[in-house]
């Protein structure tokens, strides 16, 4: 996915190809494990995509919550409650800093 410093236009593109992937193959389920490069909230009142149990929200992030509440997915690897140091899912190189911006999604009951 794209990173911080490519603009919303880019982002927007991995999400319509992921999409017309999606529209191509029908099934029963979804399931979409990937890097999003993004960093999502907590749950909001009549948000149904996000869980209670994340940390932060940034701009890509906000456009991962879009793209699942309007293809009717859920975050699942967000909606569970873990210890404060398992939440994140990539390190930098240097271990300075841990952030969860890989996420699961599969298709809303």
């Amino acid at each position: 996915a794209p990173t911080c410093i490519h603009d919303d236009q880019a982002v927007e593109t991995i999400y319509e190809d992921i999409e017309m992937a999606m529209g191509k193959v029908k099934t029963q389920y979804t399931l979409i494990i990937s890097d999003f490069n993004a960093k999502v909230g907590k749950k909001l009142a009549g948000d149904h995509a996000v869980g209670d149990y994340d940390i932060s929200s940034k701009k890509q992030g906000a456009l991962l919550v879009e793209f699942v509440e309007r293809n009717n997915l859920r975050i699942t690897n967000i909606a569970f409650s873990k210890l404060k140091n398992r939440k994140w899912t990539w390190e930098s190189p240097k271990e300075e800093s841990k952030r969860k911006i890989h996420f699961i999604l599969c298709s809303n009951p």
